[in-house]
């Protein structure tokens, strides 16, 4: 009957969704050292993940970016004045924040200059969203402004408070899949997120060190599932949330080993979302943790049907 293989297919999709796993990242890796040559640093600050899952380090104490395949594998760099953060749109073009400058760049993803524009106030991280717009959080007042992808002023929003929408020392940016906006509020040890024309639509996080609680939250990103994972600096942690705060798990810890950080700056996400990547500043190094958790998810709904023959 139609009808009831209906209703028992919907019920094993339920159980075979339940069944998923929640992530759990594990270390996995590391790469870089003290130092200026190729693949090694001086102070790594922030980094991005491309489409085809290669790897932007900012550096800022040798003032260039470096590239590298999703293993660490060296393939290049160019210089870049100033230093803040960087993301990189769908079409494989890395931006910049030249904090310095209050000025966003633009490159190729081999590092060929290709343009620049003048921010409204002192720049901090830079995310592209799916359509190519992109955004730009800033230390002073407004907070966020949004950009055409060569840099025409499309909006802003913020003021300074503690109220929704409001910010102190708004730090990392990412924006999800569905176009929602992530704003680290570092002053307030909180993350608070919009739509993406600005339109306040939740907040979470305080100071504290407890599961889902911030001292210093710096960067963030969003994988394509829409997990949150927060840079926790002086927890020397990353934290990682749903999209609207339901806090997940946590990996790293304060420590110079392998899945410590000295002082942890940002993460980044690879397009699968099984990688998470972030920088230790002072331990002049990359690491990287791996999903370990299996999802157990059957490969059709033919499958299913079959189930009930």
């Amino acid at each position: 009957m139609k009808t009831g293989l209906v209703v028992l297919t919907a019920v094993a999709l339920a159980a075979a969704a339940a069944s998923v796993a929640a992530p759990t990242y594990q270390y996995a890796g590391t790469w870089g050292k003290y130092g200026s040559g190729p693949g090694e640093f001086a102070g790594p600050y922030a980094l991005a993940t491309a489409p085809n899952g290669n790897v932007y380090v900012i550096d800022s104490g040798t003032k260039r970016v470096q590239c590298f395949t999703s293993a660490g594998s060296y393939l290049g760099q160019w210089n870049n004045p100033g230093g803040g953060g960087i993301d990189v749109s769908r079409r494989g073009v890395v931006y910049v924040i030249d904090s310095q400058g209050s000025v966003v760049r633009y490159y190729t993803s081999t590092g060929s200059f290709v343009g620049s524009w003048g921010c409204l106030a002192s720049p901090m991280d830079v995310a592209v969203a799916p359509d190519g717009n992109v955004y730009v959080s800033e230390f002073w007042l407004p907070g966020v402004s949004y950009y055409t992808p060569t840099g025409s002023l499309l909006g802003s929003w913020g003021s300074e408070g503690s109220g929704p929408g409001q910010f102190y020392n708004p730090d990392g940016i990412a924006v999800a899949l569905n176009g929602t906006v992530y704003v680290v509020d570092n002053g307030n040890s909180r993350v608070q997120y919009f739509t993406p024309t600005g339109s306040f639509l939740g907040a979470w996080g305080k100071w504290g060190e407890g599961p889902g609680e911030f001292d210093d939250p710096r960067g963030l990103d969003v994988s394509r599932s829409g997990i949150v994972f927060v840079a926790n600096t002086y927890n020397h942690c990353v934290d990682y949330f749903s999209a609207t705060g339901s806090w997940l798990g946590i990996f790293g810890g304060p420590g110079e080993g392998v899945g410590l950080f000295t002082l942890l700056h940002d993460v980044a996400v690879s397009p699968s979302g099984v990688r998470a990547y972030a920088t230790d500043y002072y331990g002049c190094r990359v690491q990287y943790f791996d999903d370990t958790a299996t999802a157990v998810v059957p490969a059709s709904l033919g499958r299913v049907k079959a189930l009930f023959k």
